[in-house]
């Protein structure tokens, strides 16, 4: 750090950098001091530390001067960007998104307050993004999700709440077949409807899931998304109702109860969370999934979750 700093934790606000990494897997870092230092390995004292090579040793700090955090480009060779915009010092709001100029990178969002509260922030400044490449699919996915979201402050009855999250789900992957499973353990899940196409309805019972997926989801507690079944692993590759059924695209989103997680700790959400139920949808059709698309679908899932933990 500059000689004239001096790191200052007596008087910080408490806060949060959720790291989003470009499989969609998320973990939360409490800024603990000012200047908060953000690089690539351990060169230079970083605090957070980002293992991709497009970000630079000394790249970004976070600055808390004023009452207020301060973003700065401490060296980042290809640019700090705040909500797609690129900038050399930003005081930032929460649900800001910060990238650094590649694509299918590490991407940080700052929070204020718990993730789940920021939600409504996140999308809004994502939307906003999204309108620099005015028509462009993000937009759609974005408005996708942002009309999802908006379910939640309906009247509707909570299983058509639900059945049109699924569905907006299945659009936003492009995806021909979309299940909505509940329960706490793999042996136990129920599964409580099935979409498909067109937000059409489909019996439960002509949906064989791949086991295997949901199983890799559930153990990880993360989500499994294979753009491309012909690359995932053997396993899934090889599963019998992924062989059966000819499916090229299969996804797996676990869902959890985000009451009972310590946000102190990096990895709660990984390994502590309560399973609520899982999020199913295949293809026949091979996808391919930019980052943004698998941050819309986990806040997407992150919303259903949130319906199965208040009912």
């Amino acid at each position: 750090m500059p000689a004239h700093e001096t790191a200052n934790t007596a008087t910080l606000p408490e806060v949060f950098l959720e790291v989003v990494d470009p499989r969609g897997d998320h973990r939360e870092v409490v800024v603990t001091q000012s200047p908060f230092l953000i690089g690539r390995g351990t060169d230079g004292g970083n605090h957070l530390q980002l293992d991709d090579k497009r970000i630079s040793r000394s790249c970004a700090a976070l600055v808390h001067t004023n009452g207020e955090f301060r973003l700065e480009d401490r060296g980042q060779r290809l640019g700090i960007f705040v909500n797609q915009e690129k900038i050399s010092t930003r005081a930032l709001s929460d649900g800001d998104i910060i990238s650094f100029g590649a694509t299918g990178t590490i991407q940080l969002i700052f929070h204020r307050s718990r993730t789940e509260k920021a939600l409504p922030l996140i999308l809004s400044r994502l939307e906003h993004a999204a309108t620099l490449e005015a028509g462009s699919r993000d937009l759609r996915q974005l408005s996708l999700l942002l009309e999802a979201t908006s379910l939640l402050q309906s009247q509707m009855p909570l299983e058509e709440i639900l059945a049109a999250m699924v569905d907006r789900a299945i659009t936003i992957t492009d995806a021909d077949r979309g299940l909505l499973l509940e329960g706490d353990t793999l042996t136990q899940l129920r599964p409580v409807f099935a979409r498909q196409r067109g937000a059409l309805p489909l019996k439960t019972s002509s949906v064989g899931p791949s086991q295997t997926a949901i199983a890799h989801a559930i153990a990880r507690r993360t989500s499994v998304v294979e753009g491309d079944v012909a690359l995932a692993e053997e396993a899934i590759r090889n599963a019998v109702s992924v062989v059966g059924q000819q499916l090229r695209a299969v996804i797996a989103i676990p869902l959890l109860s985000r009451a009972s997680l310590d946000f102190a700790t990096p990895d709660a959400e990984a390994t502590t969370g309560e399973l609520l139920g899982v999020l199913y949808l295949d293809s026949r059709r091979p996808a391919a999934f930019s980052g943004l698309e698998r941050q819309i679908l986990d806040a997407l899932a992150h919303e259903a979750a949130s319906i199965l933990d208040n009912t």
